[in-house]
């Protein structure tokens, strides 16, 4: 727990959870990087609804996995 300020922190992530996770979003229509060490951005390429919906099913995930 606490912040990851190093490789080792981010080491000690939960990758099984991670999984599923992305598992959760990419069966609602969301794609995100398929690793916890990859960064992901927002462009002017997402709409509104884009922005919105992801948000919808990030909330379902977490809700869904009890995050």
């Amino acid at each position: 727990s606490g912040p990851i300020v190093d490789l080792a922190g981010a080491q000690r992530s939960n990758l099984k959870m991670f999984a599923k996770f992305f598992r959760t979003c990419l069966k609602r229509g969301v794609y995100f990087a398929p690793s916890q060490f990859e960064t992901g951005f927002i462009s002017t390429a997402h709409s509104r609804e884009n922005i919105e919906q992801t948000g919808v099913v990030l909330r379902e995930a977490l809700a869904e996995l009890r995050l």
